[in-house]
């Protein structure tokens, strides 16, 4: 919600532009409009970072992460410049868009490198994982590393397919 508020905030700031420019009373408005915007990022990353350290990066998360920093570099370019540059609204979005579509660096990949990484850590935990090749264990696993073995398989099967962790 807080992503969508603030995309919806930042493209009407876009249209609305040429008025801003002309009206005393709009540029207040403005400026408190990215005031606002700096508590809501905070908390966005507070939840995402939270989402992250319990289940990992998905594509959803990474982009989350990605769009609010990008939220916040535009808050506080608006807030701080002295020349505000419309046009660093596309260029900027274009840029990350191009950035994080393709790469190592890239959403899929961060994504499956993140949910194999939490995959091998339960299952080197629970001896399932011995040097690097599937073992069986009879130590029983908890209902909970079940579940999340079974998630992340789902997970990367539907995601990337399971030649993933062959």
């Amino acid at each position: 919600m807080i992503l969508g508020f603030s995309m919806l905030g930042i493209f009407t700031y876009a249209l609305a532009y040429p008025l801003i420019i002309k009206d005393a009373v709009l540029q207040k408005i403005s400026k408190g409009f990215f005031i606002a915007l700096l508590p809501q990022i905070v908390v966005l990353f507070l939840a995402v970072r939270l989402r992250i350290s319990e289940y990992a990066i998905t594509e959803q998360r990474y982009f989350v992460v990605v769009f609010g920093a990008w939220l916040l570099g535009m808050s506080i370019y608006f807030l701080t410049s002295s020349i505000k540059n419309i046009q660093i609204i596309a260029v900027s979005l274009f840029g990350l868009i191009s950035l994080v579509s393709f790469g190592p660096w890239g959403a899929f990949q961060v994504s499956r490198d993140s949910q194999v990484n939490r995959l091998e850590n339960i299952l080197v935990r629970n001896n399932m994982l011995v040097n690097g090749e599937i073992a069986s264990t009879t130590t029983q696993v908890s209902f909970k590393d079940r579940q999340e073995i079974s998630e992340i398989i789902y997970y990367l099967n539907r995601s990337h397919g399971l030649e993933t962790i062959q």
